[in-house]
This record gives C-alpha cells, sequence and structure tokens, in this order.
C-alpha cells in the first residue's frame, strides 16, 4: 500500500511542494487508485507533478463537506478525469456549511459535482473492494468525543446545528491489521476506530493517517485518546493537518508518531 500526501498544513523538508490547509491524499494498493479529499484548491495537482505522479484515480473519496477538503473540486471540474471516477461520501456531503459568519462547505454543488464524477452517497459502509470500505456515517460512542458546536448547516432550506454527521473515513484491511484514513476525524477518531473494527470483524489497528481534530483540545481529551490508543498497540501514527501541535507533542511522549506532512509518501 502506497499513500502520497498531496496536501496538509506543513510540508517535508527540501521539498518544492506547497502545503496549504486542508488534507489530500492519494492512495495505492491491490491495483486500485483513490483520491482521498481535495485539500482546499488545486495545488493537489500541482503537487502530484511535482512528486512524478500521475493521477488517475479510480474512486474519489471525500471525507466530509468542508472546504479545505473539498475545494479541489473546482480544479476538477474545469479539468475532469478521463473516465469519470466513482465519488464516495455521506448524502449531507454537499450541503451549505457556516463557520462562525464564513461559508465554509464545499465551493462545488451536488449538481456540478455529478456532471464529472459517479456520485455514490451513503450514510451506510461502502465496500470498494475486499479490502477497502469506506465508513459511511459514525456512531457517536465515546463521551470524551463530543459533537462539536457552534457550526451551522442549511438542509431543506432551514439553518441548523451542524453535528457532522457527514465526517467520515477509510479503512484498509492488511494483514498487519487495519489502515485507517481519516480527512479530520470530527467524529472522533476513538469512534472511528471502533466502528471500524465493527464493520470489518478486525479489531487490530496497523495505522492511523490523517488529522484527528485535536487542535485546541483540552489535555484531558488529549490524555483520553492516547489512552485508548495505547490500548489498540497501534504501529504507526501518521497524524498531521487539525490534530494540532500540542496533542501531537503529547501524542509522541507515549505513542508511535511519524513524521507526516505535504510529500510525505507512506509504505505499509
Amino acid at each position: 500500500m502506497k499513500i502520497t500526501i498531496l496536501v496538509e498544513n506543513t510540508k517535508i523538508p527540501d521539498s518544492d511542494v506547497i502545503a496549504e490547509e486542508g488534507f489530500c491524499a492519494y492512495i495505492e494498493a491491490d491495483g486500485i487508485s483513490i483520491l482521498f479529499d481535495t485539500g482546499l484548491s488545486g495545488i493537489f495537482l500541482k503537487n502530484a507533478q511535482k512528486l512524478g505522479l500521475k493521477l488517475h484515480p479510480d474512486y474519489l473519496i471525500l471525507s466530509h463537506g468542508h472546504r479545505d477538503h473539498t475545494g479541489g473540486l473546482t480544479e476538477i471540474i474545469k479539468n475532469p478525469f478521463d473516465p469519470h471516477p466513482v465519488c464516495i461520501g455521506h448524502p449531507d456531503l454537499f450541503l451549505p456549511k457556516i463557520k462562525g459568519t464564513e461559508e465554509f462547505g464545499s465551493p462545488v454543488s451536488k449538481e456540478a459535482a455529478s456532471s464529472v464524477l459517479k456520485l455514490r452517497l451513503s450514510e451506510k459502509p461502502v465496500w470498494i473492494s475486499d479490502n477497502f470500505v469506506f465508513l459511511g456515517e459514525i456512531p457517536r460512542c465515546h463521551p470524551h468525543e463530543p459533537v462539536e458546536g457552534g457550526r451551522m448547516r442549511i438542509k431543506n432550506g432551514i439553518s441548523e446545528a451542524d453535528t457532522l454527521p457527514d465526517d467520515s473515513a477509510l479503512v484498509y484491511i492488511t494483514e498487519d491489521g487495519l489502515v485507517i484514513i481519516s480527512g479530520c476525524a470530527h467524529s472522533g477518531i476513538c469512534n472511528i476506530t471502533d466502528y471500524a473494527a465493527e464493520i470489518t470483524g478486525i479489531k487490530k489497528i496497523s495505522a492511523i493517517i490523517g488529522g484527528l481534530h485535536l487542535y485546541g483540545a483540552n489535555q484531558q481529551r488529549i490524555d483520553e485518546t492516547i489512552r485508548f490508543l495505547k490500548e489498540k498497540e497501534i504501529s504507526e501514527l501518521y497524524i498531521c493537518h487539525c490534530t494540532g501541535p500540542d496533542a501531537i507533542r503529547s501524542f509522541a511522549g507515549s505513542l508511535p508518531v511519524r513524521a507526516c506532512g505535504c510529500g510525505s509518501v507512506i509504505l505499509l
């Protein structure tokens, strides 16, 4: 399994890739290629060129509907992939979203996306192959991972609190356990990990890659997350994006944290 990080808030040293807020990864395994999220802009395409990577995704997985994960759709609209990839995400993915006074949802509508992507939106898990599964809507079971406040969305013309039910993750089954790829883990990485085990029937977690949305989290939540992940005996953690420097420092003291930035190539 090969994972190339095309968008992340930081970049690896001595690389001419361009970092930006957001996340995007290109995943290759079992003869399947997956573009996971698209970052804030079209930078992922330029970074792929800089890395000598030709993008021919069979699937586009969108972890949730925030702009820093869907912004690159604007470039895909302008220059569609041929053939059009299957786009998998939650049915609420394209709803307008508001963060404070800022529109923070996808800059591309569901209708526009459907012109260049084969949309497959589902609340339920979607098996892409025998080894790849998109988890769909994540049950919220861990009290230390509460639903975020302060965000709104518009559904059926009505403004309502956004509990981010569209936040999901991708899981890959290896001989060494599960690899979990997360965009932001707004639904909670502990909730995601437990649900991945439930859906696949595999408890061993080999690696977690992506953002854990612990930026600004209190130390109690960080410590609870560390305790949970230590019990899982995870082999590798490639945590980045919205995880936050405080959480990353805390994690590095007791968990197998690996360097992860724009331009990183992860082989599992």
